[in-house]
Order: C-alpha cells, then sequence, then structure tokens
C-alpha cells in the first residue's frame, strides 16, 4: 500500500507552503489527498482574509486536481465518519476524510492541537508540520526530491522573467523558505544542503 498524505486548507492557502508541499507530492515518494470540504473551506478563507482572489483558489484547485487526478476526496466518502471523529469540531472533516482513505498515514496541517492523540491513534495516523512533513519526505530519496525542486524552480524562475520580475534562483527560494514568512526552516535548510 502506498503511504499517503493528505494536505488541511491552512497548508494550501500560503503559495510557498503550497508550492513546496505540491513539489514534494510530485516525487511521488508518497501520495496526496484532499477532500471537497478541505476546498470549500479554501474557497471560502483565503479571499476573506485578503490573501488572493476566489478565481485563484479556483484555478489552482483546478491545476492541483489535474495533477493528481485521484486526490480529491468526495463528501460522500467521508460526511458519514464526521460526526464519530472526536477531535476539534472545526477540523472533524479532515480527520474523516483521511480515515475514509485507508493509506493516509500523516496529516499535514498547523493546526496540531486539533488534532490530538486520543482522536488520531486508533487510526493509526500522525500528524506533522508542513516543514517537518517536507523535511522527512525529501530525506527518504533526496536526488528525487531536488532533481524536483529544481525543475519547478526553472520554472517559477522564468514566470518571474517574463513578468518582468526579478531572476529568482533556487537558493533564493531556499533561503525564502527557511528565512520568510512560510517559516519552513528545517525544510529551508536541508534544501540548502542539497543544493550544496
Amino acid at each position: 500500500m502506498v503511504f499517503s498524505a493528505i494536505y488541511d486548507t491552512n497548508v494550501l492557502i500560503p503559495h510557498e507552503i503550497r508550492d513546496i508541499l505540491m513539489i514534494s507530492a510530485s516525487t511521488r515518494i508518497h501520495g496526496v489527498f484532499w477532500s471537497e470540504d478541505i476546498f470549500e473551506e479554501w474557497r471560502r478563507v483565503a479571499p476573506r482574509e485578503g490573501l488572493t482572489s476566489l478565481e485563484n483558489v479556483v484555478r489552482f484547485q483546478t491545476i492541483m486536481n489535474a495533477m493528481f487526478q485521484d486526490a480529491l476526496i468526495h463528501r460522500e466518502k467521508y460526511e458519514r465518519l464526521i460526526d464519530q471523529m472526536t477531535n476539534d469540531e472545526g477540523d472533524r472533516h479532515v480527520l474523516a476524510a483521511a480515515v475514509s482513505q485507508g493509506e493516509v498515514g500523516v496529516i499535514v496541517t498547523h493546526n496540531l492541537r486539533h488534532f490530538p492523540p486520543d482522536a488520531i491513534d486508533p487510526f493509526d495516523l500522525e500528524v506533522q508540520t508542513p516543514d517537518e512533513f517536507v523535511r522527512n519526505q525529501a530525506e527518504l530519496n533526496p536526488r528525487n526530491f531536488i532533481q524536483v525542486f529544481l525543475r519547478r524552480a526553472e520554472r517559477r524562475n522564468e514566470l518571474a522573467l517574463n513578468s518582468g520580475r526579478n531572476q529568482i534562483s533556487p537558493h533564493d527560494i531556499a533561503n525564502f523558505l527557511r528565512d520568510g514568512p512560510a517559516n519552513m526552516v528545517e525544510t529551508g535548510n536541508y534544501i540548502l544542503e542539497l543544493l550544496g
């Protein structure tokens, strides 16, 4: 059975975190899931907080679903489980979606306290921050991870130059992950090590 993770809403909204999580998923070291409720929450929260437009969110979601065609868990698959979950009420849909997919082993979220051990242990699940998760996955196959990272960095650089912005290097991205608002210190440092 393939090891998989489910990405909570709060790790999909910030661009840099979403981007590095998608890089991790693109390595195919692990499978990836999200749910209809996770996407609905993203569509609701990001525009309300002034982080991006609804149109951008829908565009990102369409791209993600095209890249990972089996990642979207439909509500009918986990809806009956929601009320059985004992974690934080606002995140019961996330745990229910994870439980509905037998191969999910990790919930990737910033809200660790919303998934206490007594709520997740019966389902043999772990909860990790995106920084911890990406670092752990990258260490499983560093060569594969850095190849995917470099391809994405090249594409981001092309997009930056085509829109009249300054060049962006792989080191720039790693430094921003480490030092910027994403607060992905372990991941940024590990990528810098891999880049030499």
